[in-house]
């Protein structure tokens, strides 16, 4: 015996109109109906649990997949976004550090040779490269770096030219003075068949 078998006939229309079902038939056949009614009711309440319920499990699936790789994404950030910068800081601290040298070294060559105004200029400059550093590009950053090679060897090239050029400039010197030897000697002998 169901709940809906105790309720009189009146009330059981009732239930049914509320639900919009048909409200005619024997008593046996209303508390049938209901009962059919409450049966899909409950099967549709459990088709809509299941769904909500794989939604919220997905939902939290996806936020600790997002979790995970969001700290990954950022540690290769914070690497890349490190790395360079420290390549860079040393090739320009190197520059700066050679550029001090430098100066100090032009401070004590003015100084010693009593350029004061020269050594006061070079003491601002080199204020200036401890604390700002060296602009690459800049006239004091190619004097650090030194000439090009190519640059280098062009003196020596042409000095050693120039010491060939000297050689035979030389060289033809000493033809000079035996080539008027001879011709003296040629003279002398026509001068003596001319007395003959």
């Amino acid at each position: 015996m169901t709940k809906y078998a105790t309720l009189l006939k009146g009330k059981l229309q009732e239930l049914l109109a509320e639900r919009g079902l048909p409200t005619d038939g024997t008593k046996d056949v209303l508390v049938e109906r209901l009962e059919e009614s409450d049966k899909i009711a409950a099967e549709l309440d459990q088709d809509l649990e299941e769904p909500v319920a794989n939604s919220s499990q997905g939902a939290t699936t996806d936020k600790n997949v997002e979790d995970q790789t969001v700290p990954t994404t950022n540690d290769a950030t914070v690497t890349d976004a490190t790395t360079t910068p420290t390549a860079v800081g040393d090739a320009t601290e190197s520059l700066q550090a050679r550029a001090v040298k430098l100066l100090e070294g032009k401070i004590a060559r003015v100084r010693r040779f009593g350029d004061e105004s020269s050594a006061v200029a070079l003491q601002k400059q080199l204020a200036r490269v401890v604390r700002f550093g060296v602009t690459p590009g800049s006239a004091l950053a190619l004097e650090v770096e030194g000439p090009p090679t190519v640059n280098g060897d062009s003196p020596l090239h042409h000095g050693h030219s120039h010491g060939h050029g000297h050689h035979h400039h030389h060289h033809g010197h000493g033809h000079g003075p035996h080539g008027r030897r001879v011709g003296y000697v040629r003279k002398v002998r026509e001068t003596a068949k001319v007395h003959k």
